[in-house]
């Protein structure tokens, strides 16, 4: 059995209610991160910890990704979602800042939950880097449609949570477990 190879990672950021201004501004709080954020981002997992989530946002998609998150906290559906996250995100005062024209983004694949419990729990998946988006002359984002040309390769979230063995991360012998 091959093991799939892509880069996973698992968030929970808290119940968003975007009331306040912090909130509006900047997003939920990220409660937990799996380590395995390092294959997506550079970051390490105890540094985002109570990091807003927006600040890993490429600026280009923070409204897009806002009215994902609102959608989630306004329901108990699991939703998909394609956005842009930064690969150097800015999340520790006094850190070298890449800037924006030099960071380049990576395209993923969310699949959100709401929980009344934990908040929102979101499972991330790496489809791409892209280069840094451009910008015309008035220095306003040239916005391209992320389509799904280049896909063919990967597995979608749906394959990877699947109860299927063959299309899991899991250990082997998973499914035998009690």
């Amino acid at each position: 059995m091959t093991r799939n190879r892509q880069a996973k990672c698992v968030l929970i950021l808290e119940n968003y209610a975007p009331t306040g201004e912090r909130q509006q501004v900047s997003g939920p709080l990220i409660t937990f991160a799996l380590a395995s954020i390092d294959r997506i981002i550079d970051a390490d997992n105890t540094d985002l910890i109570d990091t807003p989530f927006l600040k890993l946002v490429a600026p280009e998609d923070i409204i897009h990704v806002t009215k994902y998150l609102e959608s989630l906290s306004g329901s108990t559906d699991v939703k998909f979602e394609r956005f842009v996250l930064l690969s150097r995100p800015r999340i520790i005062e006094g850190d070298i800042e890449v800037r924006d024209e030099d960071n380049m983004r990576v395209l993923v694949e969310g699949l959100g939950a709401a929980s009344s419990k934990d908040g929102v729990v979101l499972f991330l998946r790496k489809l791409r880097t892209l280069p840094p988006p451009k910008r015309h002359n008035m220095h306003e984002y040239i916005h391209t449609r992320i389509d799904n040309a280049g896909d063919d390769d990967h597995l979608s979230l749906l394959d990877i949570l699947s109860t299927d063995p063959e299309t899991t991360d899991a250990a082997p012998g998973w499914s035998q477990l009690r």
